[in-house]
């Protein structure tokens, strides 16, 4: 007769066991799929990551130029049978090329050259072999993107002799730079001047540059002399075009 009741509470007792471990493990499949959830959270927004770089609004203004920046024109294709892809011929000239470049002293490929109108192109630009196949040059118009097609009236003198062969790491010349002040300057050839025995090289918006850039750093400079200034001073060069 006792039995039974301590059956009920056995039984009783067994229920109420199964019933919290029930509860645990709802409390806890909940807390496991909160847990990951905050914390991804918390990743996605940065909490537990360096604060964002300030904007360059808040730098100062004065902050240097990254490295000067050096582009080559390349008129041909890669074989250079044809002119290469978005480069324009605006035009035709006749003549021959006396030496090499002045403007790009430093490429082989780059010619002065004398049409038979008077005009003198530099930098004019030799593709493929000069031979009866290919016997004309590419010279630079108002643009590094149209191009004059000039006839040879005779073949180019010897490239060793008469053209550029610069040494290993040589400057190369520039027909044009950008300077860090935000001027485009364009190569001026022909008679100029000189300060401090440096050579009128670059005209410019609002000034001159003169002599050949300063290339022992990342970023180069060069002698600038704005209109109405007294004297040079160096300036960081943002690009150059070869």
């Amino acid at each position: 007769r006792s039995a039974a009741p301590r059956r009920g509470r056995r039984t009783a007792a067994r229920v109420a066991v199964v019933l919290a471990l029930a509860a645990g493990l709802v409390l806890g499949g909940y807390g496991l799929i909160d847990g990951p959830d905050e914390g991804n959270d918390a990743a996605s927004t940065g909490t537990d990551r360096p604060a964002p770089a300030k904007s360059s609004a808040s730098r100062p203004a004065t902050t240097a130029p990254g490295p000067t920046r050096v582009t080559q024109l390349t008129p041909w294709d890669e074989i250079g049978a044809k002119p290469a892809a978005g480069i324009e011929i605006t035009g035709r000239a006749y003549g021959s090329c006396g030496g090499g470049s002045l403007t790009l002293s430093g490429r082989p490929d780059a010619w002065r050259c004398n049409a038979d109108d008077g005009q003198i192109l530099d930098p004019c630009f030799t593709g493929g072999p000069m031979d009866a196949q290919h016997h004309d040059v590419l010279c630079m118009a108002d643009s590094p993107k149209k191009m004059l097609r000039f006839e040879l009236a005779q073949q180019l003198p010897d490239p060793d002799e008469y053209g550029n062969s610069p040494a290993p790491g040589e400057y190369t010349g520039a027909y044009r730079i950008k300077l860090a002040n935000g001027q485009t300057c364009g190569y001026m050839g022909g008679a100029t001047t000189t300060v401090g025995g440096k050579r009128l090289n670059f005209g410019c918006p609002q000034g001159y540059a003169y002599g050949d850039p300063d290339t022992g750093g990342p970023v180069w400079t060069i002698a600038y002399k704005a209109k109405g200034a007294a004297s040079l001073k160096q300036v960081g060069i943002a690009a150059v075009y070869q």
